[in-house]
């Protein structure tokens, strides 16, 4: 799953969730902080974004730097937002990224919710890598479906394709050179 936040002319709409419901029950019951677990569990769904729901991006062809964003592990996508909407009012498109069965809530758009089957093998050898690696192709998919010769989103014509960036959190920061061409740390 991907969120995308873009520079946009409307002022009016409906506020963009945080998180669903259902996500929120999982992240607070998965954070294993007391003090979380306490809360509501629909309570991170309550919180509004700064975003608006569906907006038409605004910009001109090729125009838009684009940032694309990568979580820590166990956490979503959301946990990026204040970056991605301050990014967004700065005139970025920003894409943020679910790195499927690796947090502990992801909901599709068909309502579907997956969780973090990746947690029960943090201990494996080689897992930190084998998630850089499985990150990295997220991400090159993620690419491919903005910049491709046929993109998915209806505003990828104003995204510039010389004006690609990747930034992360914790393994998503580590996954960012692995995705960059020519990979590895040394492709900076």
């Amino acid at each position: 799953m991907v969120s995308l936040w873009y520079p946009t002319a409307a002022r009016d709409g409906r506020r963009a969730p945080y998180v669903t419901p259902e996500e929120s029950a999982l992240l607070l019951k998965g954070s294993g902080v007391k003090e979380l677990e306490k809360m509501p569990p629909d309570g991170l769904s309550r919180t509004r974004t700064n975003a608006l729901a569906g907006a038409e991006p605004a910009g001109r062809r090729h125009s838009l730097p684009l940032v694309v964003m990568s979580p820590g592990f166990t956490l979503p996508r959301s946990s990026l937002t204040s970056l991605a909407e301050d990014l967004a009012s700065r005139g970025y498109v920003v894409a943020s990224v679910d790195h499927t069965y690796e947090n502990f809530a992801t909901t599709f758009p068909d309502g579907r919710v997956t969780t973090c089957a990746a947690c029960e093998n943090v201990n494996a050898d080689g897992f930190g890598q084998k998630v850089i690696r499985n990150r990295a192709l997220d991400i090159s998919f993620v690419l491919d479906q903005l910049t491709g010769p046929d993109p998915t989103w209806k505003g990828a014509g104003l995204i510039d394709p010389a004006r690609i960036a990747m930034a992360g959190q914790s393994i998503g920061g580590a996954a960012a050179p692995e995705t960059m061409p020519g990979g590895g740390a040394g492709s900076w």
